[in-house]
């Protein structure tokens, strides 16, 4: 959320976008919900009653605004057909949470830019062994700070930053090949080998916009340390 292309932002350059607020992104409801955005009003219009059982208002002048009752239960109409509600409402707190968090969007993602950067930059500077993707333009917000370990020496990284550090990289994502549930339902065999090889060898580092200064840092120069012990 907030990058942008050619002036357009991205989620506009359809008829919909959809942007997630787990609590890894770069704005949050409390670790859930979500946003979606659309181009015609038609869709619009169908949205909330797709979205909370239902609810609509009345449709007609109300004499009191008790009566009938408060609100409306209706079945969505597009283009003809009837659509099946859901429930998919986020509560006013987190509503209110993530309203507050979408006015400092392009702050959160300026910081969160900056500070990658310049982690990238510090890293290449000193080590070969970790390859980043840098962008330093309003194309990328930096939701995660990744990087590929050459040499297959991603487990020894990780392990030392670990163990030694107290710094818990992790591994993302997991190709959906390779899950249980995809391979019963038929679909473990895939040919991708530039999705394997990015899994194989990928690391992302902690990169909340809560981090101090003083956790960044640390960080920081921990990577620089335990590069220096592996990369010969």
């Amino acid at each position: 959320m907030g990058t942008e292309i050619g002036g357009n932002k991205a989620g506009t350059f359809g008829d919909f976008g959809v942007f997630s607020f787990h609590s890894h992104k770069n704005i949050t409801t409390l670790g859930e919900g979500g946003m979606l955005i659309c181009k015609e009003k038609k869709y619009a219009d169908i949205i909330p009653l797709l979205r909370h059982n239902g609810h609509t208002a009345w449709d007609f002048e109300r004499p009191n605004y008790w009566t009938p009752a408060m609100g409306n239960v209706d079945l969505p109409e597009l283009d003809g057909k009837y659509l099946m509600p859901n429930n998919f409402s986020l509560g006013e707190v987190e509503s209110a949470l993530g309203i507050e968090l979408l006015k400092r969007i392009d702050q959160i993602n300026s910081e969160k830019r900056k500070r990658a950067i310049y982690f990238i930059d510090e890293i290449s500077s000193t080590s070969s062994l970790l390859k980043f993707h840098r962008v330093d333009t309003t194309q990328h917000n930096y939701h995660l700070l990744v990087a590929e370990v050459k040499d297959g020496k991603k487990d020894i990284f990780m392990k030392k930053m670990s163990e030694e550090k107290g710094i818990q990289c992790v591994v993302q994502y997991y190709p959906l090949n390779r899950y249980d549930l995809y391979k019963k339902l038929g679909f473990g065999d895939a040919n991708i080998p530039n999705t394997d090889k990015f899994f194989d060898n990928m690391v992302s580092f902690p990169f909340h916009h809560y981090m101090s200064d003083e956790e960044f840092e640390y960080m920081l120069q921990a990577t620089k340390e335990v590069l220096e012990e592996i990369d010969n």
